[in-house]
């Protein structure tokens, strides 16, 4: 980040969700302003005007804390899968997905959590690891998907636009 700053970028990127862990840390050690796909979620999910959302990424992304405080602070509710349900889901991603894989039995496990989610409340769901849109789409739930890959690519340009 400090190479990009004195190569004269304008801003900085996490391009991946789980790396948002370390993104305070790393906002304090720099001068440039850090765009945050976390931040810029939980601004579009209380833009849409939702009070909870379900979360699914990795094992990593979903036991930290980072998506759920930055919901709290916008007053939105983050429902968290159980921890099998945790653990199955970071299998689906690494073993399968990142390489491409698209199992429709996968989907199928996927699409139960998702069915938990609305049973507990959730107005929306957020994709919280750019993968997660390869197996999962807007008409396969009557959820609103937030894909946070789509969401830091256009305050991306939002930014640069200004």
């Amino acid at each position: 980040a400090r190479q990009l700053q004195h190569a004269g970028a304008d801003c900085v990127m996490l391009c991946a969700n789980t790396l948002h862990m370390i993104a305070n840390s790393l906002e304090k050690r720099i001068e440039l302003p850090l765009i945050s796909v976390v931040e810029e979620t939980a601004k579009k999910t209380k833009s849409h005007g939702l009070k909870s959302v379900g979360l699914l990424g990795t094992k990593y992304t979903m036991e930290a804390d980072f998506y759920p405080k930055a919901f709290e602070e916008k007053g939105v509710r983050c429902i968290l899968p159980s921890k099998k349900e945790i653990n199955r889901l970071h299998e689906i991603i690494l073993d399968e997905l990142t390489k491409g894989i698209v199992d429709k039995e996968s989907k199928k496990e996927i699409m139960k959590i998702v069915e938990a989610f609305e049973d507990r409340g959730a107005e929306g769901i957020v994709l919280g690891c750019t993968e997660l849109p390869m197996i999962l789409q807007a008409d396969d739930t009557i959820l609103k998907l937030f894909d946070t890959l789509e969401i830091h690519s256009e305050a991306a340009v939002d930014f640069a636009l200004k």
